[in-house]
């Protein structure tokens, strides 16, 4: 949902993401050209997302550990 919502609105997929300052960031970019907007966007909803992931996988190894 949220890749969709970076290429809709940017900002508000930042802000559902990240800190709310990152997405100040993504408003300036997506005033200034849409385009760039969109692919900070989508960078950080995938950085999101690799997080996630691996944060999942390393508590399951710890789990494991013990």
């Amino acid at each position: 949902m949220l890749p969709l919502l970076a290429t809709v609105c940017p900002p508000l997929a930042v802000l559902a993401a990240e800190s709310p300052t990152r997405a100040a960031g993504n408003l300036a970019l997506t005033l200034l050209l849409f385009v760039p907007g969109v692919v900070h966007a989508h960078a950080v909803v995938r950085r999101r997302s690799f997080r996630r992931r691996y944060e999942a996988v390393l508590r399951a190894l710890d789990a494991r550990a013990d």
